[in-house]
C-alpha cells in the first residue's frame, strides 16, 4: 500500500526521486516542517490528507510513549487522554511544570498538521461544588488551549470545554477513582 502512494506521490510532485523508500525533494524542504518530521512524512501532510490521520496518531503515540498520556483512535478522530496526575494540582487550573514536556511534544505533532481541529475537555472528580467542578474544569481545558496557542498552534483550530464531574471514567468513591477522573483529553479531527 506504502509503495503505490509513494508511486502516486511521485507522479504528484512530477520529477520526485525515491530512494530508499523516503521521497525526496527539494519542493518539501522548503516548507516549515519540524526537524523531526521526515520528507515521507512531510509529502503525507501536503499530499494525502485521507492518510493524514493516520500519520498523525502513529506520530503522536511516538512521541507521547511512556508520558502517560493514552492515545486512542476513534473512527475519524485521535483522543488523548491525559490523567490529571501530569496536568494539574488539586483545585488548581495552573499547568504543572511536568505536563509542558507533554504538551511540547503535542505542539511539535499539531503544527505539522494543521488541518485538524483540537477539541479540549477539562474533567474533575466529584469532591466539592458541582459548579465548582464545572468552572475548575473548564480554566483547565482553557489553559491548556492557551499554552497550545503560545507555542504556535493556530487559535482558530482550538476550542475548549468544560465538563466538570460530568463524565467520570472510573468510581468517586476510590482515591485512585477520582484521580483518573481528574483529566484532559483532547479530541483531534480533521477539519470539515
Amino acid at each position: 500500500m506504502k509503495s503505490i502512494f509513494y508511486t502516486l506521490a511521485a507522479i504528484v510532485l512530477g520529477g520526485t526521486l525515491i530512494m530508499g523508500g523516503c521521497i525526496k525533494t527539494p519542493f518539501i524542504r522548503n516548507n516549515n516542517f519540524s526537524d523531526s518530521t521526515t520528507e515521507v512524512e512531510a509529502a503525507e501532510i501536503q499530499h494525502a490528507p485521507e492518510v493524514n490521520l493516520d500519520a498523525q496518531e502513529v506520530r503522536l503515540r511516538k512521541s507521547l510513549d511512556q508520558t502517560g498520556v493514552d492515545v486512542t483512535r476513534k473512527g475519524e478522530s485521535i483522543r488523548l487522554n491525559i490523567p490529571g496526575n501530569l496536568t494539574f494540582s488539586s483545585g488548581s487550573y495552573n499547568i504543572k511544570p511536568g505536563f509542558h514536556e507533554v504538551l511540547n511534544s503535542l505542539v511539535f505533532v499539531l503544527k505539522d498538521y494543521r488541518d485538524t481541529r483540537i477539541n479540549i475537555w477539562g474533567h474533575t472528580d466529584s469532591v466539592g461544588n458541582a459548579d465548582y467542578n464545572q468552572a475548575l474544569s473548564k480554566r483547565r481545558a482553557q489553559s491548556v488551549a492557551k499554552y497550545l496557542a503560545v507555542k504556535g498552534v493556530n487559535t482558530e483550530r482550538l476550542s475548549v470545554e468544560g465538563l466538570g464531574e460530568t463524565q467520570p471514567i472510573a468510581t468517586n468513591k476510590t482515591k485512585v477513582g477520582r484521580a483518573k477522573n481528574r483529566r484532559i483529553e483532547i479530541d483531534i479531527s480533521p477539519l470539515r
